[in-house]
């Protein structure tokens, strides 16, 4: 008549059934060496949520297009933005222009256009 003997393996429990105590924890040792062959591989899947990116990246990126080639005002890189489905307020612009600024990726200068006084952002 067959028992059945229960046997930890890993963070799960076993269940054998033999006739015996020592035919079963012989089953127990080949299970356990086979598991201990044994590799678990999880496959991470991509997200499907495109990645966020803030104002500095979007604002590099159209340095790198050669947006900047000529100077720009607050104006037209709100609209150039605009464009490209990033929509902001001007007043949120100029922390990531001085930055980019600080960073010499851009220069500025004060020039007066349209009869008002603007700050004009270039390549550096």
């Amino acid at each position: 008549m067959k028992k059945t003997f229960i046997f930890p393996l890993s963070e799960i429990q076993v269940a054998i059934e033999a006739d015996s105590f020592k035919d079963a924890q012989g089953e127990y040792e080949k299970i356990r060496q086979e598991n201990s062959n044994i590799k678990i591989q999880i496959a991470k899947t991509p997200s499907k949520k495109p990645i966020k990116r803030g104002l500095y990246e979007h604002l590099f990126e159209i340095k790198k297009n050669g947006f900047f080639s000529e100077g720009k005002t607050i104006g037209d890189i709100k609209n150039k933005l605009a464009e490209l489905t990033v929509h902001c307020k001007t007043t949120t612009l100029p922390p990531y222009l001085n930055r980019l600024v600080q960073e010499n990726i851009l220069k500025r200068t004060k020039e007066n256009k349209d009869g008002k006084d603007a700050w004009i952002y270039k390549e550096a």
